[in-house]
Parts: C-alpha cells; sequence; structure tokens
C-alpha cells in the first residue's frame, strides 16, 4: 500500500508534454492509476496492427513514407524523442523510471 501511495504522490506531481498525466485512482478489488486512453495504444501493438508502418519512420521523420494510410501525425513524430525529452525530464525531477517499456502493465 505504500509503494501504491509513493507512486500516486510522484506521478500526480510530474507535468511535462511527454508525460501522460495522471488522471486518478480506482479502488476496487485492486488498486489501479488512471492515465488517458491512448487510441492508438503502445507502440508495439501500433506496430504489429501497421505491418507496412517502418520502425525508422516512427523514430525520425522521413519525407517518403512507405505506409500512406498511417496519419502523418504519426508518421512525422519523433515518438523516440519524445520518449528521451519525458525521461530526461523525470531525471531533472531527480526520478528514475524503472520499468520503461513498449508495453504498459
Amino acid at each position: 500500500m505504500q509503494t501504491f501511495y509513493k507512486e500516486f504522490i510522484t506521478w500526480k506531481a510530474l507535468d511535462h508534454p511527454n508525460l501522460l498525466p495522471l488522471l486518478g485512482v480506482v479502488v476496487e478489488d485492486r488498486f489501479a492509476l488512471v492515465s488517458e486512453w491512448m487510441e492508438n495504444g503502445n507502440i508495439n501493438r501500433f506496430v504489429a496492427s501497421h505491418h507496412c508502418a517502418n520502425r525508422f519512420e516512427l523514430v525520425a521523420p522521413h519525407p517518403n513514407s512507405r505506409c500512406p494510410h498511417i496519419p502523418l501525425t504519426i508518421t512525422w513524430i519523433s515518438q523516440l524523442g519524445d520518449v528521451a525529452r519525458g525521461l530526461a525530464y523525470m531525471h531533472d525531477q531527480k526520478m528514475v523510471h524503472g520499468d520503461l517499456k513498449g508495453v504498459r502493465s
């Protein structure tokens, strides 16, 4: 319980455009922290459902996309750079992300 409260307080204090804001807490059979719904899910699910997605295009802008049905807003955003900026902010706050991955658990 103490670990849950610590994570809640820590996450609630964060404010950065590359970090999901904490919206609240659900208390039922177990405790859960609630963030925004991500329409495209996690990056692993997105790449699996868009087989023609070039993983390098998701990391860096590339004008010759080979997957025209992926919206430009996703293709052209440097998602890896966004992750790095979010982590840098956390490190500036003297925090370490203990389980960074493409899938939330």
